[in-house]
């Protein structure tokens, strides 16, 4: 028998060759072991990973049970970080199953704690899900207004960047006028 360590190991390796099933596999393998051992955040980190590679594999409703309840042991812990990602990865799977509501105020719990911590890269990263979120829900503007918080969030800002996000603020300053 591997230890959680191990199927973790084994199971970032899967997930990287893109063997997303082995991964959701050793994942939940992991998962099992840190809770036998009470390693509550570790478990929990583990069932993220899982909900993760089973979003890959299409099992969008499985992938929402394996997550919910990840966030509050992370803000138990006192860990924004991994809270934040939970709430990112929560949202995701609530927009894999159609409930975009869901979906977009987990995403927005995300931006907030990574705003909380200044994590400007995976705020920009959650800010363009939300985006193309609205998006397929025909809220334009919403989408126009969070791709560009996306964008202004990113570090990288090339020439291509600065001219698409001028190009992003002027139907907000049309209509401020």
């Amino acid at each position: 028998m591997l230890t959680p360590n191990e199927f973790h190991d084994s199971a970032n390796k899967a997930y990287q060759s893109h063997n997303y099933r082995e991964a959701a596999d050793l994942f939940y393998q992991a998962a099992k072991e840190y809770l036998v051992q009470g390693a509550e955040l570790s478990a929990a980190e583990m069932f993220n990973n899982y909900s993760v590679s089973l979003l890959q594999t299409g099992k969008c409703d499985t992938a929402l049970e394996a997550v919910l309840g990840t966030a509050e042991i992370f803000e138990k812990y006192g860990d924004v970080y991994r809270q934040a990602t939970a709430c990112g990865n929560i949202g995701a799977c609530y927009e894999a199953v159609g409930n975009y509501q869901k979906a977009q105020e987990y995403y927005q719990k995300s931006i907030d704690l990574f705003t909380s911590i200044g994590d400007e890269s995976l705020k920009s990263h959650t800010l363009r899900s939300l985006s193309g979120l609205q998006l397929r829900q025909g809220d334009h503007l919403s989408a126009l207004i969070s791709m560009q918080s996306a964008m202004k969030s990113s570090k990288d800002m090339g020439i291509k960047r600065k001219l698409l996000l001028k190009l992003l603020s002027l139907p907000q300053k049309l209509m401020e006028h």
